[in-house]
């Protein structure tokens, strides 16, 4: 999972696990990140796979949107 700022730089990543597998995680920040992906370059690989990342929106009174990509051009930023 990357955490990226408003002008796409990487504020913190942390390792997930696989997709074979899962971890418990915990990510914290110095400050409010812009982006939130979950990611691999192995997700690529994978026929009919979307990756969720999350956008700040706090305008809309949510602090966080979902959102899917479907390839990497789709992402806001490249972790």
């Amino acid at each position: 999972m990357h955490l990226l700022d408003e002008r796409e730089e990487r504020i913190e990543s942390v390792h997930l696990g696989t997709l074979d597998e899962r971890l418990p995680v915990s990510v914290s920040s110095s400050s409010i990140p812009a982006y939130v992906i979950v990611y691999s370059p192995d997700f690529w690989q994978q026929n009919n796979f979307a990756v969720e990342y999350f956008e700040y929106k706090d305008w809309k009174g949510v602090s966080y949107d979902l959102q899917w990509a479907s390839n990497r051009s789709e992402l806001p930023a490249q972790p």
